[in-house]
């Protein structure tokens, strides 16, 4: 395409058209855009896969950023965890949650590291596929490490254990949060609540209430 325009071709140049397109949600036209530079034989980085695995993912094309992936490997350019968090979160959209794990493995083994953003788009393919022993593995794991746990991975695996029936792990999980590190704003009350109707525990489910009344009443300005 910017041979076409006559413009010079190369990895930084093209690099910022396919993120352009990723940014606009045209997943097809960044896949051109590095079909050509490989038929221009301009050289691909990390950074020109990752914008293309990432249009793919906003668009909910995971099998084509698997694809990608794997020419990543092939190319023998190592992949960091914008790659692996993008075929994360692209799978997570697909429902495919076993590829997600496999993925969550492939991270582990080579030893790239694990964010927010993985933990929080695994656990939710969890939740989605109805794993909610493997959500609450994951949710040990990052609980164990340096991730800080914000609202969506809180919310995944207390959903994911409540919709799964185990609406007892589910309080008991969000029990323990509450008395932890994690933030009051973060919390996820209407999953807990949704546990609580899942249990038909009416007793626990006035608590929670009573705590999200006080969660919001300590965010309130100071001056009313």
């Amino acid at each position: 395409l910017m041979a076409q325009m006559d413009v010079e071709s190369n990895t930084t140049c093209c690099s910022a058209a396919i993120s352009a397109c990723e940014k606009g949600g045209e997943w097809k036209t960044a896949l051109r855009l590095l079909d050509a530079m490989v038929t221009k034989r301009v050289s691909c980085n990390i950074i020109t896969f990752n914008a293309a695995i990432s249009s793919c993912e906003k668009c909910g094309k995971w099998a084509v950023a698997l694809q990608l992936l794997g020419e990543i490997e092939q190319s023998k350019i190592l992949p960091n965890e914008i790659t692996f968090n993008s075929s994360i979160s692209a799978c997570e959209k697909g429902g495919e949650w076993e590829k997600v794990m496999l993925l969550f493995s492939a991270m582990t083994q080579n030893d790239v590291e694990l964010d927010s953003i993985t933990f929080s788009a695994s656990m939710s393919a969890c939740e989605k596929g109805g794993q909610w022993d493997t959500a609450l593995q994951l949710f040990r794991v990052m609980a164990q490490g340096q991730v800080e746990l914000d609202t969506s991975p809180c919310t995944s695996v207390v959903s994911a254990c409540a919709k799964g029936g185990a609406w007892e792990k589910s309080l008991k999980l969000f029990n323990t949060m509450a008395q932890s590190k994690v933030e009051s704003s973060s919390l996820p009350f209407t999953a807990a609540m949704s546990a609580c109707e899942t249990g038909n525990d009416w007793e626990k489910a006035l608590l929670i209430c009573s705590a999200v009344a006080t969660a919001i009443w300590r965010t309130l300005p100071l001056f009313l």
